[in-house]
C-alpha cells in the first residue's frame, strides 16, 4: 500500500502551473485522416453490392448501347517510307523529317478537303450502297453535305502507330459494310488528292526547270560571243602560241642581259686592275701580252730591220778587215747605238700608249656594255608587258569557259531531271489508266493493308462496359463513402482524437454488445465479468493513467464526460475496480450534484455525502462509505437539500480533496458532463489532474477540442481523452482484437 501523503496546502496559495499534457505523436494536423482498411471491412458489404449493381449497370450500358448505337470499325494501314523516291533531291538531314511528314499525311487524309470530297460524291447508292442510306438528306433526297462532314469529322480517323512506320485510316459506321465503305472512299480519295497534287507539283518543277534549261543556253550563247570578241579584239588566233612566244623571247632577253652583266663584271674587274698599274710611282708594269702586240707594231719593226742593217754592216767591215778604230766601223757603230737608242724610246713610247690605249678601250667597254644591258632591260620589259596582256586575255578567257562548262553540266543535270520527271508522269498516267492500277503517285505513302467488313462490333464491347459499370458505381459509392467520412465530424474512434492538436488519446473502450463474454452492465463490468473484453479494455487504459499520475506526484482525478451518457460514471467505477483490485486504496466521489449515480451502482445510500462535508453538517470521515469492494470507498453525492452546484468551485471543495489525498493513494471524481454545466471545471480547478470521456458516434470533433482546451486551461493537469463505446466497425481491427482475446482468456481458465 502507497504511504499517505501530507495534506494538500490552503487554496489560498496560488495554484502551482500544471505541466501541459504530452502531444502524441502526429497529432498536430487538424485534418481527418482516412483509414482505407478501416473503411473496407466497416463498408464491405455496401462495396460489395456496389459491385454487383455496377456489373449490373455495366451489361445493361452494354446491351442498351449494342440496340441504340453500335458502331463497327474498319480500316487501312499505309505504311511512309523514310527516304523521298526522287534520286535527284538532296537527302533531308533532318531526325524528324519522317514523323513530320507522317504528321503531314495523317492530318491530310481527315482534311476538311479530303473529306469534303467525299461528302459531295453525286454517287453514293453506286460506290457505297450500304453507307448510302444512312446519309444525311436534305428535302428532295439531295445529300446534306453539311451534316455529311460533320459526321465524317466525328467518325473517320487517322493516327501514327506508335513506335513504326505505319498511318492506321479508320472509321466507324451504325453498320460494318458501311464502315468498310467509308474507309475506302477516304483513302481513294486521299489517293486522288496527293496524286493530283503530285502531278501538278511534277508539272511545275518541269516548267521551272526547261525555263533554267533555257536560260542556261541563251547565257552560254551570250558568254561564247564574248569570248570570240576577246579574241578578235586582242588580235590573237592562239592564247596558248602567244604566251610560248612571249616566254620564250623573255627568256632569251634574259640569257642575253645576265651574259652582258658577265662581261661587264670582267671588263670592270680588268680596269680596276689597269688603274692600279697606272698608279705605281715607278710607272705602269707592261704584261708579255702587250710588249708582244708593241714589238710586233711596223714601227719597232721598222727599227728591228735598221739595227739588223747596220750589224750586217759593221759584220761586212770587220770581214773587210775593219776595226774599230776605223772610220766607217765608228760610223756604223755610232749609228748603230743611235737607232738602238731611238728604238728603245720609241718602243718605250709605244708601250705606254698601248698601256693607256687598252684602259680606255675598257672604259668605252664598260659604257658599251652597260649600254647594251639598258636596252636588254627595256626589251625585257616590254616583252613582259606583252606576256601580262597576254596573261589578262587569258585569264577572262578562262573565266569565261569555265562560265560555259558550269553552265554547260547544270543543262546535262537538268535534262537528265527532266527526262526523269517527264518518265514518271508518263509511267502515272499509264499505270493509272490500267485496271486496278496505282493509288498513289509516289512509293514514298504505299498501302499496306486495304480496308474490310469488320467481323465485331468496335463499341459497345462487354469487355470495356463491365470493368467501366464496376468502377464508376464504386467509384461513386467510394467517394460518397468518404465524404460521408470526412463530413461526418462525431468521434468515431481514437483516431479522430489523436488528429485534434495537442491531445493526448489515453484509451478506448468497446462497446459492451460485443463482448464475448456476455452482455453485463459496463458501469461494473470489471466487477462482475472481470476477465471479460470491457474489463481487459480498463486494465489497458488504467496502466499508463495511473503510470502518468504517480509520476507526477497525482491522487485526484477527475473524471468529465463530453455529453450525458458518454460514460464518465462508467469510467469512475472500472478504474476504481481495476486500481482496488492492484492493492490502491480508491476513493470514488461523486460531484455530480444533478444526477448522482454512484451509490445506487455501489448499493450505498445516497447521503451523507459530499454536499454534507461541504455544507460543514458532517466531517469528511463521518460521510466515506465502504462499498463491500477490498480497497474501494465511497463520498456518496450527499443529501439532495445540502446540493449547492456552486460550492464544487469553492475552498471547502479544495479542502475535500486535500483530505482525500492524505488517506488515499487514488482518487477518482465523477462531474456532470461538461456541455450540461460548469461543474466539472469547477471541481477541475482544485483536482491534481482531469481526463474527458467521450462516446463514439456522439460528440463531433470540435466539441471535443473545445472542451479539451477548456480542461487544459484549468489548474489540473489534462491527462488525455478515452474513447467509450466504440463499435467494432469504427476499429477497424477492433473486431478481430476482441475475439483474439476472449478465445486467449478462455483458453486459460
Amino acid at each position: 500500500m502507497s504511504t499517505v501523503t501530507p495534506p494538500r496546502p490552503s487554496s489560498s496559495v496560488p495554484p502551482i502551473a500544471r505541466p501541459p499534457a504530452a502531444m502524441p505523436q502526429g497529432a498536430g494536423s487538424s485534418a481527418p485522416t482516412i483509414d482505407p482498411i478501416r473503411l473496407l471491412k466497416k463498408y464491405k458489404w455496401v462495396i460489395a453490392a456496389a459491385v454487383i449493381v455496377g456489373v449490373m449497370v455495366g451489361v445493361g450500358g452494354y446491351l442498351v448501347l449494342r440496340t441504340v448505337m453500335p458502331r463497327y470499325e474498319s480500316f487501312a494501314i499505309f505504311r511512309v517510307q523514310g527516304q523521298p523516291v526522287d534520286p535527284f533531291k538532296p537527302p533531308t538531314i533532318r531526325e524528324d523529317e519522317l514523323e513530320r511528314y507522317m504528321l503531314t499525311q495523317a492530318q491530310l487524309m481527315v482534311s476538311d478537303t479530303v473529306l469534303d470530297r467525299v461528302a459531295q460524291m453525286p454517287n453514293h447508292a453506286a460506290v457505297a450502297p450500304t453507307w448510302a442510306p444512312l446519309i444525311p438528306r436534305e428535302k428532295g433526297g439531295v445529300t446534306d453535305v453539311k451534316n455529311t462532314m460533320i459526321y465524317l469529322q466525328e467518325n473517320v480517323k487517322a493516327r501514327i502507330i506508335p513506335g513504326t512506320e505505319f498511318i492506321r485510316l479508320s472509321a466507324r459506321a451504325p453498320k460494318a459494310g458501311a464502315a468498310k465503305e467509308i474507309v475506302q472512299l477516304v483513302r481513294q480519295t486521299y489517293s486522288g488528292y496527293i496524286s493530283e497534287q503530285n502531278l501538278a507539283e511534277r508539272r511545275r518543277q518541269i516548267a521551272t526547270l526547261q525555263a533554267r534549261y533555257n536560260e542556261n543556253e541563251t547565257l552560254i550563247t551570250t558568254l561564247k560571243g564574248r569570248r570570240d570578241g576577246e579574241l578578235t579584239r586582242s588580235g590573237i588566233d592562239s592564247i596558248d602560241n602567244r604566251l610560248n612566244e612571249a616566254r620564250n623571247a623573255i627568256a632569251g632577253v634574259n640569257q642575253q642581259i645576265n651574259q652582258v652583266r658577265l662581261d661587264l663584271e670582267g671588263v670592270k674587274t680588268t680596269l680596276e686592275r689597269y688603274e692600279l698599274n697606272a698608279r705605281k710611282p715607278g710607272g705602269p708594269t707592261y704584261d708579255d701580252s702587250l710588249r708582244a702586240t708593241v714589238e710586233a707594231g711596223p714601227i719597232i719593226s721598222n727599227y728591228k730591220m735598221r739595227i739588223s742593217a747596220l750589224e750586217t754592216e759593221l759584220r761586212k767591215c770587220e770581214a773587210e778587215g775593219m776595226g774599230p778604230g776605223h772610220t766607217e766601223y765608228r760610223r756604223i757603230v755610232t749609228e748603230l747605238n743611235v737607232v738602238r737608242d731611238q728604238m728603245n724610246t720609241r718602243r718605250d713610247d709605244e708601250l705606254r700608249q698601248a698601256f693607256f690605249g687598252q684602259l680606255q678601250n675598257a672604259r668605252n667597254a664598260i659604257e658599251q656594255l652597260q649600254r647594251q644591258e639598258a636596252d636588254l632591260s627595256k626589251r625585257k620589259n616590254e616583252l613582259a608587258e606583252g606576256l601580262n596582256r597576254v596573261l589578262a586575255i587569258q585569264i577572262r578567257i578562262g573565266d569565261i569557259d569555265r562560265q560555259i562548262q558550269g553552265l554547260e553540266q547544270t543543262n546535262q543535270t537538268l535534262r537528265v531531271e527532266l527526262d526523269h520527271l517527264r518518265a514518271i508522269i508518263e509511267r502515272f498516267l499509264r499505270e493509272r489508266g490500267l485496271p486496278g492500277g496505282k493509288d498513289l503517285f509516289e512509293d514514298r505513302v504505299a498501302l499496306v493493308q486495304s480496308e474490310n467488313v469488320p467481323d465485331t462490333m468496335a463499341f459497345p464491347r462487354l469487355t470495356m462496359l463491365l470493368p467501366l459499370g464496376v468502377v464508376l458505381v464504386c467509384g461513386l459509392v467510394g467517394s460518397l463513402i468518404v465524404v460521408r467520412e470526412i463530413v461526418d465530424q462525431r468521434v468515431k474512434g481514437p483516431g479522430d482524437v489523436a488528429i485534434l492538436p495537442r491531445t493526448r488519446v489515453l484509451g478506448m473502450i468497446p462497446i459492451a454488445d460485443n463482448d464475448p463474454a456476455g452482455r453485463t452492465a459496463v458501469e461494473t463490468a470489471f466487477r462482475d465479468r472481470p476477465t471479460g473484453m470491457v474489463a481487459e479494455h480498463f486494465r489497458q487504459v488504467r496502466a499508463p493513467l495511473i503510470k502518468r499520475m504517480e509520476q507526477a506526484g497525482h491522487k485526484t482525478l477527475v473524471v468529465a464526460a463530453g455529453m450525458p451518457d458518454s460514460g464518465a460514471t462508467s469510467t469512475v467505477l472500472n478504474l476504481a475496480f481495476a486500481s482496488a483490485a492492484a492493492g490502491q486504496r480508491v476513493l470514488v466521489i461523486d460531484a455530480n450534484m444533478r444526477r448522482p449515480a454512484l451509490h445506487r451502482l455501489l448499493e450505498r445510500s445516497e447521503s451523507p455525502g459530499l454536499a454534507d462535508v461541504l455544507a460543514g453538517q458532517m466531517t469528511f470521515e463521518q460521510a466515506v462509505q465502504t462499498t463491500g469492494v477490498s480497497n474501494l470507498s465511497l463520498l456518496s453525492a450527499g443529501t439532495k437539500e445540502q446540493r449547492i452546484y456552486e460550492r464544487l468551485g469553492t475552498e471547502d471543495m479544495g479542502r475535500v480533496l486535500a483530505n482525500a489525498k492524505a488517506h488515499y493513494d487514488l482518487v477518482l471524481v465523477d462531474v456532470p458532463p461538461m456541455v450540461v454545466s460548469g461543474d466539472a471545471l469547477s471541481v477541475a480547478t482544485r483536482a491534481d489532474a482531469s481526463m474527458l470521456v467521450v462516446r463514439a458516434l456522439s460528440e463531433k470533433r470540435g466539441l471535443v477540442a473545445r472542451l479539451r482546451t477548456s480542461l487544459g486551461d484549468s489548474h489540473s493537469e489534462f491527462l488525455g481523452i478515452l474513447v467509450n463505446g466504440v463499435r467494432p466497425a469504427a476499429g477497424g481491427y477492433l473486431r478481430k482484437n476482441i475475439r483474439v482475446t476472449h478465445e486467449y482468456q478462455a483458453n486459460s481458465n
